[in-house]
């Protein structure tokens, strides 16, 4: 049976302050008539200090919770699109899952400006149609061919190739990528074990652990190859 996403609810919050254009009008030199000719736009929202980000996805979530009929628990995974992050670290969908009090589920945030609800979808859908052991498969799948296809155009030979220095998300996914190009362990830079999965920052990690140790020396042959959420997929052969 195919697998396939749908919308099963919808929710929204606007704030209750509303800045029309007359009021604009007052404070800068502009005027309803250039701006509805121009835009279309009569008023807008305005969120008012005590109310986030969060604040404002919450009330959204809790609408469309409410209307689906499903316990909240049920949700196992939030992808929250915002250019207007409630703080940069941790992520407004994590701050959201919390005030939520949704326990067993992962969230991120996506940031694709005014595109976002899109991407986000899109993202959703991936995900539906490739959660679980789908998802490891097509990362060993996609992230296999990924480096055979960057030795080839490179005319790099398999056992020309020194070390693989990859994103740490999954030792089991380092482990069978490096099986599909028949790379040994002892060739293979993984700290996934040491500090866990730090997104962008798990590559430069790792690179600097075994350069810090000695581990590379010159003309080695290095590849950088990385797998993450979207999905995305890239790859980078280097020379010492």
């Amino acid at each position: 049976m195919n697998k396939y996403a749908k919308i099963i609810s919808s929710g929204s919050y606007l704030p209750r302050k509303i800045l029309t254009n007359k009021e604009l009008e007052n404070r800068v030199d502009t005027s309803d008539e250039w701006i509805t000719e121009r835009t279309g736009i009569k008023e807008r929202r305005v969120a008012d200090a005590s109310e986030s980000s969060v604040d404002l996805a919450y009330k959204a979530s809790i609408d469309a919770i409410n209307k689906s009929g499903i316990d909240k628990n049920e949700i196992g995974a939030i992808f929250l699109a915002t250019c207007t992050p409630e703080r940069k670290f941790p992520s407004t969908a994590v701050l959201l899952q919390n005030q939520l009090n949704i326990k067993d589920a992962f969230s991120f945030d996506i940031n694709a400006a005014c595109t976002g609800f899109v991407y986000a979808l899109d993202v959703a859908k991936k995900y539906i149609e490739m959660k679980g052991s789908d998802v490891f498969k097509t990362a060993v799948n996609t992230l296999g061919k990924l480096a055979k296809h960057t030795l080839e155009i490179n005319n790099v030979r398999k056992d020309e190739l020194d070390w693989l220095v990859p994103h740490q998300a999954n030792e089991r996914i380092i482990l069978a990528i490096a099986k599909k190009i028949n790379l040994p362990r002892e060739k293979i830079i993984i700290t996934v074990n040491k500090h866990g999965n730090t997104s962008a920052a798990s590559i430069p990690l790792a690179f600097d652990e075994a350069n810090s140790k000695g581990l590379f020396k010159n003309n080695d042959m290095i590849m950088l190859e990385a797998f993450g959420a979207g999905f995305t997929w890239g790859s980078i052969l280097l020379k010492y």
